[in-house]
């Protein structure tokens, strides 16, 4: 049975809308704002959002299997368990602040320039990635793995628990702070005893 959601939607304003649970297919979102929206564990299954913007809304475990996004920001709210690695096109344009997104996974996918702000990602998964001029100003990084990714001109100073495997990542142009400097210089088996590593 199709869902209300389901079609094409332009320039619309969807507020403290609930749809826990529940699947959407094949809708088109267009200039289109969420605001304070739940989406928990709903499938949004083939659907294409582009120009839109999520403010205090809540995807926790959302599924995206063959949707894609384009220009897609998210403000405050939570995206925990996401696999955005679902999405089928390019995430390009994105842009994620003050969400909290601990065990996201964000494997393969090509995220050059999106900017993370204040976003908890702990547990994240950052694996194949194209991470080039990718900002995660203020994050929460504890457990996120980042792994046989490009991270090149990536800025990761200013986060908090921040954790790379050197060896498998392009670092070329990365910025981070003197402590994640020397964890990367230790994990290469260079050794810094001026600094303590």
């Amino acid at each position: 049975m199709p869902h209300p959601l389901d079609g094409e939607h332009i320039d619309q304003r969807f507020a403290d809308l609930t749809l826990d649970d529940v699947t959407v297919r094949r809708a088109a979102f267009e200039g289109c704002r969420f605001e304070g929206c739940r989406f928990e564990d709903t499938r949004l299954l083939d659907c294409r959002f582009v120009d839109c913007i999520f403010t205090k809304c809540d995807l926790v475990g959302v599924k995206l299997a063959g949707s894609s996004m384009v220009d897609v920001r998210f403000r405050g709210g939570r995206a925990m368990g996401v696999d955005w690695s679902a999405l089928r096109t390019l995430m390009l344009g994105l842009g994620f602040a003050d969400v909290r997104m601990d065990y996201a996974s964000f494997s393969g996918l090509p995220l050059q320039g999106t900017e993370f702000r204040n976003c908890s990602l702990r547990e994240a998964a950052f694996v194949e990635c194209d991470l080039s001029r990718t900002s995660f100003d203020g994050c929460e990084l504890a457990g996120a793995r980042f792994q046989h990714s490009k991270l090149i001109g990536a800025d990761l100073r200013n986060t908090r628990g921040c954790s790379i495997h050197a060896a498998s990542c392009t670092l070329r142009g990365t910025k981070v702070e003197l402590s994640t400097a020397v964890m990367l210089l230790s994990d290469l088996g260079v050794e810094c005893p001026d600094l303590g590593g």
